[in-house]
């Protein structure tokens, strides 16, 4: 336990000491947030500006499909470090905008587009520079055709097309699961050989590009080592988190169950893996009430419950046993607590890379994905997690990380067969390393908790609450 007081004590301290750190490198630029009427819509934006000397341009950032401005942000500091105001907002139906309420396209991002910088006073007359990821690069060329404003155009791992008298860059990710670098007449193409089609923007080579061209000699490019900072603050938030949860467990009375029978784990993998194509399906049904990035992750959740259930065969028994009310009220608590620990760890170690907090705009979402989270929460907790009474930790996290590693993966290579390696698998791809991203640190929380105090029935409530915000999060709703 000593061990642990001081791993908790050290995390929380490097945390402090690297965003203290990350405040300093950044300290150069002013930062303000905010909601915008744009075209009737409550748009959220970034700006960000140089504290000191004159404002030489102005630079729009424009995010990729389930993407968010936090994404753009680590361009849009260095681009105000060396003197210009960018701004970046998350796109209509993405990260803390309103939803939308008709069909998401081209031209509702340009008229977007158009009323957010009028409503943010960028004058007629200025000279523009948009940077566009992924689908923010298709919006930006398009975008570009209707605005005499704009000198230079930025696509980053996205499909360069324009044909226009103004400056014109691609830079494409050598690992791209999306889209191919190719080479087009009339544009500067660059390549980051080792980068996907996240991680280029995150590349401090990206920022030297974009630098490069838009300031020329003499720029200042510090996003190396507030990435190695972000990093370090990110990982030991999530230690933190995970070490409290670790501490408070291992403070309660372990509660003895009686010994259940397990199955073997490469039949469950096997069972797991082979029901994950009925996510697909799952998913057509799921998919118009929770969109996108959310079902597919419940589809996997759900497919990997009916597999489990067909091995196990678990009888229903309807028990009217009086419950007791302080038993209850303290397992709720538990729950809250495992949720809050949990939730705000991993959301102090994800936001700097993409959005994880859910705005009020997404509370019925929430509501919905809550309520679709419990069942396959039930099922997996009753019928794996229960089963590994008496097994060591690190066998048992192996345990259930595996079995989610075998939904996702089969679900991702079974589209990948129907539907090649690029494209739309692609992004599933992404979806499905994201998806991991999130789910992982949860198991780990619930399994350190079911070692130490042999209760599985507080992970379902936390699990499901967990995700119901981070899924509602990360989903575009287009």
């Amino acid at each position: 336990m000593r061990k642990s007081i001081l791993l908790l004590i050290g995390s929380v301290v490097a945390c402090m000491l690297s965003n203290f750190y990350i405040g300093y490198l950044e300290s150069a630029v002013s930062t303000r947030y905010g909601y915008v009427n744009a075209d009737g819509y409550p748009i959220y934006y970034a700006e960000w500006l140089p504290k000191m000397g004159e404002v030489k341009g102005t630079v729009i950032l424009l995010h990729g499909l389930g993407g968010s401005l936090e994404m753009m942000r680590w361009l849009g500091i260095e681009l105000a470090r060396n003197g210009y105001r960018a701004l970046a907002y998350d796109n209509l139906g993405h990260g803390r905008s309103g939803l939308r309420s008709i069909s998401f396209n081209a031209t509702l991002a340009s008229r977007i587009y158009l009323s957010l910088t009028e409503a943010l006073g960028v004058s007629a007359g200025e000279k523009l520079t948009l940077i566009g990821h992924s689908m923010g690069g298709f919006f930006a060329q398009e975008i570009a055709k209707i605005d005499s404003r704009v000198e230079r155009v930025f696509v980053v791992a996205s499909r360069p097309y324009l044909n226009a008298s103004i400056e014109r860059v691609a830079v494409f990710a050598a690992l791209d699961e999306i889209f191919s670098p190719i080479y087009v007449e009339s544009w500067r193409v660059e390549i980051l050989p080792l980068d996907d089609h996240l991680t280029v923007l995150y590349n401090p080579s990206l920022a030297d590009i974009v630098l490069s061209t838009t300031v020329g000699e003499g720029y200042v490019n510090l996003s190396f080592p507030r990435l190695i900072a972000t990093l370090v603050s990110s990982a030991s938030a999530l230690t933190a988190a995970l070490t409290a949860i670790y501490v408070v467990a291992s403070r309660l009375q372990r509660v003895q169950h009686q010994a259940v029978g397990r199955k073997p784990l490469p039949r469950l993998i096997l069972a797991a893996a082979a029901a994950a194509p009925l996510a697909f399906p799952l998913y057509l049904v799921l998919a118009p009430v929770v969109s996108l990035i959310a079902a597919y992750v419940l589809a996997c959740l759900y497919s990997q419950a009916i597999a489990l259930s067909l091995v196990y065969r678990p009888r229903i028994r309807l028990s009217f046993t009086k419950v007791k009310v302080g038993v209850l009220l303290k397992s709720v608590a538990f729950s809250l607590t495992l949720f809050a620990l949990a939730y705000g760890g991993l959301s102090l170690s994800l936001q700097p890379f993409f959005n994880v907090r859910p705005s009020l705009f997404r509370a019925s979402l929430i509501a919905a994905i809550f309520a679709l989270s419990l069942p396959p929460a039930v099922v997996f907790e009753s019928l794996v997690r229960a089963k590994l009474q008496q097994t060591p930790f690190t066998r048992g996290l192996t345990a259930v990380v595996a079995l989610r590693l075998a939904s996702f993966i089969s679900a991702y290579a079974a589209a990948r067969l129907v539907i090649g390696a690029q494209g739309l698998s692609g992004y599933l791809l992404i979806v499905t390393y994201v998806s991991l991203m999130l789910l992982i640190p949860l198991e780990v929380a619930a399994q350190t908790w079911y070692s130490k105090t042999g209760s599985w029935r507080e992970n379902v409530l936390w699990l499901a609450f967990a995700h119901s915000l981070l899924l509602s999060a990360v989903t575009p709703l287009t």
